[in-house]
């Protein structure tokens, strides 16, 4: 019994190796070609080595010159974006009249002016007054 178990799997093996073997035997040329990465040189059999294929056969010596692509010209500008005109005020809420600026010298001033008369006080104090 553990002979005839050994020459089964003996068998198996066999059919194992020889449906590999043909297999790889009818494997088409063209898989090497689409696995590589620069693909296939002119005969379709060689599968290039780098990007000019320089390792194919009828590989020709002059090289490969590719002509520069000009960039597009740039778009036109565009035009000016229009400002918003800001509405007329409302009817019901009249615009504030401004302020007027205060007048100068010592009677402009919060505080009055420094005894100097000349020097405006920052304070009620009057700190900043040379004394």
């Amino acid at each position: 019994m553990g002979i005839s178990i050994i020459i089964i799997l003996a068998i198996i093996l066999i059919v194992l190796i020889i449906l590999n073997y043909i297999k790889y035997k009818n494997a088409s040329v063209y898989a090497a070609c689409s696995k590589s990465t620069y693909g296939c040189c002119p005969n379709n059999v060689t599968p290039k080595m780098n990007f000019y294929g320089s390792n194919c056969p009828i590989y020709n010596q002059q090289p490969i010159v590719i002509n520069p692509v000009e960039p597009p010209p740039p778009p036109p500008p565009l035009p000016p974006v229009p400002q918003p005109i800001p509405p007329p005020p409302h009817p019901i809420y009249p615009v504030p009249a401004p302020v007027p600026e205060p007048i100068g010298g010592c009677a402009g001033t919060q505080y009055g002016c420094c005894p100097n008369n000349i020097t405006p006080k920052i304070n009620p104090e009057g700190s900043n007054c040379i004394q």
